[in-house]
C-alpha cells in the first residue's frame, strides 16, 4: 500500500488507508505500507495494536506543511498572506507539490515494493501524485495495481478551475495515464464514479465505488449529550475553503434574527482556527460566542466527541455535489441527528435511507434555522434527541469497515488473479 498520508497524521486519507491496512492485516493479508514520515507524531496505543502485523516503511521530506500544528486563535494578516502565497503555488504547480519528492524517491519506493514482492499494489490519491508515481512503478514491476482515486480531480468543478493552465494540462495527462494503466480504479461516491465513467467510458469494467467507513468496535454507547445550558452543534473537522463556516453562519444569523434567545444557546464546535474570512463573517453576524475551537483528537476519541454533541453538522461547498464528506460516515452509527448544509443528492439519499438527519440547500437556510430552533426547544423540554432519527441499522452496514474491507478484498483478489 502506497499511502503517503498515514497515522499518526490526522487526515481523511490517512484514516481511510489506516482502516484498510489494519482490517486487511487482521483478515490474514500480509500488508506493507509505504508512507511519509510524520515529524513529532506518534501512534496511539490503539493504532499500534491495530497495526502490529503491518510492515511500515517511511520516507522523509525536508519540507512538510501538512504536519504544521493547527492554530487555536485568529490567524494574523501575515499568516493570511503566507497562506495565499502557498495556495497560489499549489494551484500553479503541475500535479501537486509532493510530486518532486516522490520522483526523487522513485527508485527507493520501487526497491521497497520489490523487496516485499507483493501480489498487488494499492495506492491512494491523497495526494494525487501518489497514484501518478505508482502508475510508473507498477508498470515497471509488472505488478497489478488498484488506484484508490477517491474524489474528482480534473473533473472537480470547484477546485480544478482554480489551477493554472500548465497545472491543468499536466493534471489531465496524469489522470488519463492513471485511468489507462490502473487495473482497477476506486472512488468514494457513486456520483463521482458516474462522472468518471461518462468522461472515460473505457474504464466502465474496472471501476468501483467503496465508501469511507467507520469502525464499529470503536463506537461508544450513544446517548450522552452536551452541557445542558448549550446546544452543541459539532463539526467534526476544521472549517476550510471547500467547507467553510459560511453556510452555518448564515443559518445562525437567520436564527438570531428570529429567535435571539435560542441562537445564544448554540455552540458550533470545530477543530482548528477559523480562517480570517470565516472569522470576519462570524463577527459581522455578531456570533463570536457561538463558535468554539477545540484541539484535534486521535481517532479513537472521536466517538466520545460525537456522543457529547446534541447535533452533528455536515457542511461543504454547495457546488461540490458529487462527493460524500467523510464526516457523514463517522456520524451514521450514532443517534445524534445530522444537519446537512449541502446540495448533494447522494448525501440526501443516504440520510433518508439511514434515517440519520435532514439536508438543506442554499435556498432553504430559513428552513434550516427553523429546524434548529425546534431542536433547541425540544432540548429545553428534555425531549432531545428525538427517537425519529434512530439509525436504520441495515442501511448503515455498507459503511462499516468489515463491509468495505470485503469489497476491497474482492477487487484485490480479482486483479491479482487476472494477471
Amino acid at each position: 500500500m502506497f499511502a503517503p498520508y498515514f497515522p499518526p497524521r490526522r487526515r481523511v486519507g490517512a484514516i481511510r488507508s489506516y482502516r484498510f491496512a489494519s482490517a486487511l492485516a487482521s483478515g490474514g493479508w500480509k500488508v506493507k505500507v509505504i508512507c511519509l514520515a510524520t515529524p513529532g507524531g506518534e501512534l496511539t496505543e490503539t493504532e499500534r495494536e491495530a497495526l502490529k502485523d503491518v510492515e511500515i516503511s517511511e520516507i522523509s521530506s525536508p519540507i512538510d506543511k501538512t504536519t504544521a500544528p493547527s492554530r487555536s486563535s485568529i490567524e494574523s494578516k501575515k499568516v493570511k498572506k503566507e497562506g495565499w502565497v502557498s495556495k497560489w503555488i499549489d494551484d500553479q504547480f503541475p500535479i501537486d507539490t509532493w510530486y518532486p519528492l516522490f520522483r526523487l524517491y522513485k527508485n527507493r519506493i520501487t526497491e521497497l515494493i520489490s523487496e516485499f514482492n507483493p501480489d498487488v499494489i494499492w495506492s491512494t490519491s491523497d495526494p494525487w501524485s501518489s497514484n501518478m508515481i505508482i502508475a510508473d512503478i507498477s508498470e515497471r514491476l509488472s505488478i497489478p495495481w488498484v488506484a484508490d482515486q477517491r474524489d474528482p480531480w480534473t473533473l472537480c468543478d470547484v477546485r480544478f478551475p482554480e489551477n493554472g493552465p500548465i497545472a491543468r494540462f499536466a493534471a489531465r495527462r496524469a489522470e488519463k495515464k492513471i485511468m489507462d494503466r490502473a487495473d482497477h480504479i476506486v472512488f468514494t461516491a457513486l456520483e463521482t464514479t458516474k462522472k468518471y465513467i461518462e468522461a472515460y467510458p473505457e474504464i466502465i469494467d474496472k471501476v468501483s465505488t467503496i465508501y469511507n467507513s467507520y469502525d464499529p468496535s470503536l463506537i461508544n454507547s450513544p446517548g450522552q449529550t452536551g452541557e445542558s445550558q448549550y446546544f452543541d452543534l459539532l463539526f467534526l473537522g476544521r472549517f476550510r475553503p471547500l467547507s467553510s463556516a459560511a453556510a452555518i453562519t448564515d443559518v445562525l444569523r437567520k436564527l438570531k434574527e428570529k429567535y435571539p434567545g435560542l441562537a445564544s444557546k448554540v455552540r458550533v464546535i470545530s477543530y482548528g482556527a477559523l480562517s480570517p474570512d470565516d472569522m470576519q463573517r462570524v463577527r459581522d453576524a455578531g456570533l463570536e460566542l457561538q463558535f468554539v475551537v477545540r484541539e484535534r483528537v486521535p481517532n479513537e476519541k472521536v466517538p466520545a466527541e460525537i456522543s457529547g454533541a446534541d447535533m452533528l453538522l455536515l457542511s461543504t461547498e454547495m457546488d461540490r455535489n458529487d462527493i460524500i464528506p467523510a464526516k457523514l460516515i463517522d456520524y451514521l452509527p450514532y443517534d445524534k441527528p445530522v444537519l446537512s448544509l449541502n446540495e448533494s443528492p447522494e448525501v440526501q439519499d443516504i440520510l433518508k435511507k439511514t434515517n440519520r438527519g435532514v439536508q438543506f440547500g442554499r435556498k432553504n437556510f430559513d428552513e434550516a434555522a427553523e429546524f434548529l430552533a425546534q431542536a433547541i426547544r425540544k432540548q429545553n423540554e428534555g425531549k432531545w434527541p428525538l427517537n425519529e432519527f434512530e439509525a436504520v441499522r441495515e442501511e448503515i452496514t455498507p459503511f462499516e469497515i468489515t463491509y468495505t474491507k470485503s469489497q476491497l478484498e474482492e477487487i484485490l483478489l480479482k486483479v491479482s488473479e487476472d494477471v
